[in-house]
């Protein structure tokens, strides 16, 4: 009994070993894994801070950039353009005068890229067009005597072979159209006008005829009953 016995507790003592062993072994391999893990995890936040840094960095040089072209956007232009009246256009050429490279931005921004012709009432209201020219002829006021505001208006339509010549024609031609839209608009009105006081008296004398039959046919029907 004792030499089986003594086996058998030699048996569970190796037993044992074996399993302390393999519990160890399987210890140091789910640490090894778990290190490697916590490893790559800090490696991916650092790899996602440097980013988010890096985000954070172009944000603020967009931001930065998006505050300089408030300042020379169509936004800015709108408040001070188009100009209502003469003394504004004074104070207008003053300000250029005083920041001209600011101006012919705000210009540009608001005149291009149609250009002058098209969009000069994008500049000066209708009411100041109808009151000026470019030259100043026929008692009107002249543009070209707004010398800042005149000079930087070409400045932002100016492109290759764009001479200062063809930004005058242009100019004239813009006075032009816009004149003769409200030439044209105002000859329809008239018109409209015309044709519905010719309406209204027609109506008038359509009437008095009508009032004029019956009179006439109730004396025929009186003298026909005497």
């Amino acid at each position: 009994m004792s030499g089986p016995s003594r086996t058998n507790k030699w048996r569970l003592a190796q037993e044992k070993i074996i399993k302390e062993s393999e519990q160890n072994c399987m210890e140091r391999v789910y640490s090894s894994i778990g290190n490697s893990s916590v490893t790559a995890i800090h490696q991916k936040l650092d790899n996602l801070s440097s980013r988010l840094s890096s985000l954070e960095s172009n944000v603020a040089n967009v931001l930065a950039v998006v505050k300089k072209l408030a300042v020379n956007s169509k936004f800015t232009a709108s408040v001070e353009f188009p100009v209502e009246n003469l003394s504004s256009l004074e104070e207008i050429n003053k300000k250029v005068e005083e920041d001209s490279q600011r101006y012919v931005a705000l210009l540009r921004s608001t005149l291009m890229p149609e250009g002058v012709i098209k969009n000069l009432g994008r500049v000066l209201s209708l009411s100041l067009i109808m009151d000026m020219n470019y030259g100043g002829t026929f008692s009107k006021k002249g543009l070209n005597s707004f010398e800042s505001l005149n000079s930087a208006l070409y400045e932002a339509v100016k492109r290759d072979g764009y001479t200062f010549d063809d930004y005058k024609r242009d100019v004239r031609l813009a006075f032009s159209k816009a004149k003769n839209k409200v030439y044209k608009r105002n000859t329809e009105l008239n018109k409209q006008k015309q044709q519905q006081i010719e309406t209204i008296f027609i109506k008038e004398d359509e009437t008095e005829e009508t009032i004029t039959d019956e009179g006439v046919k109730k004396r025929k029907k009186k003298k026909t009953i005497t």
